[in-house]
């Protein structure tokens, strides 16, 4: 009387496979996962939940193009990059008049800041406590703007024109 065994795993793959064919096909059965675990493992590592044909795209300009998970996050987040459900298409929106409105506003907080600290400065010779305050004050403003304004609009827009130039 003989017991039949299955083997699991690379050996008993091969023996029952009886070819490479075979072996092959039955690794790539194997490897096969439904696509919500796709979903969901893509989703865990980048923070982006999109359908299946802008996953592949996302994950073709990671494998491909040298993208970051961040710089792809950062720009979907924002709207740089994204997916149109009704084309089935890719969209990628980099207008200029956001980059403008990034530096404009550095710049017109700056000369603001300027026309603040500097009077402040000079008003109080002997450097009391409060004028470097409000003119420390000042510069963190200053700083958290401009870093805002890199992080939200002038980031994700060149990651898009990035993304723009390596699917042309």
């Amino acid at each position: 009387m003989t017991q039949r065994q299955d083997f699991h795993g690379g050996v008993g793959q091969v023996l029952q496979a009886k070819s490479v064919n075979q072996y092959t096909a039955l690794v790539q059965l194997a490897e096969r996962r439904p696509e919500s675990q796709l979903q969901t493992e893509f989703a865990q590592r980048t923070g982006i939940w999109c359908p299946k044909p802008a996953r592949e795209w996302l994950e073709h300009l990671m494998e491909n193009q040298r993208f970051t998970v961040r710089e792809l996050a950062v720009s979907w987040k924002a709207g740089s990059i994204g997916w149109s459900a009704e084309q089935d298409a890719r969209r990628i929106n980099t207008p200029w008049l956001e980059a403008v409105f990034a530096y404009g506003l550095v710049a017109a907080l700056g000369l603001y800041c300027l026309t603040m600290a500097v009077p402040l400065i000079w008003s109080d010779p002997e450097g009391t406590q409060w004028a470097k305050t409000a003119v420390y004050g000042l510069c963190l403003i200053y700083l958290g703007i401009c870093w805002m304004a890199h992080r939200f609009m002038l980031w994700p827009r060149r990651v898009a024109l990035r993304v723009q130039r390596a699917d042309d």
